[in-house]
């Protein structure tokens, strides 16, 4: 199984006033994860272009360990804890430099976007082109 990895640092407009982390902002170092990670499949998580493919979150929940602080250097892991034929279900590490910080689990669904006065999203199926790149990152325990 691969992982992609992502670094990014504790902003102070993300902490309180004590330096730490806001968990608001753990979540979005881990949205920032999934894009980068969209890009270097080739994708990305919205276009403009006509009938294009975005990723709507329907599902997080986030298990934090310890805080994170201003000027720390985060390692976001993500894999992929399931697959499905419209959605996909991230698994995300995040650890600073005294370890675990917090587990995320985010899944997405592959919709399709329809631009105009009503933009509509409408649930689709993972293009194959890219659930082939999608595979390798899907975790072993996922995969029975």
């Amino acid at each position: 199984m691969l992982t992609y990895v992502y670094e990014s640092r504790v902003e102070f407009c993300h902490t309180d006033a004590a330096g730490i982390a806001h968990f608001s902002a753990i979540l979005l170092y881990c949205e920032q994860t999934e894009h980068a990670f969209l890009r270097s499949l080739g994708t990305t998580v919205f276009s403009k272009s006509p009938d294009s493919l975005t990723w709507p979150r329907v599902r997080v929940a986030a298990d934090f360990k310890s805080p994170a602080f201003f000027e720390n250097i985060l390692k976001i892991e993500l894999s992929i804890s399931r697959l499905g034929a419209s959605s996909v279900t991230y698994g995300l590490e995040v650890s600073g430099p005294s370890g675990a910080v917090a587990h995320v689990e985010s899944t997405c669904v592959c919709c399709l976007h329809s631009p105009g006065t009503e933009a509509r999203l409408v649930k689709t199926l993972i293009p194959s082109s890219l659930r082939e790149k999608l595979v390798p990152f899907l975790r072993e325990s996922a995969q029975q």
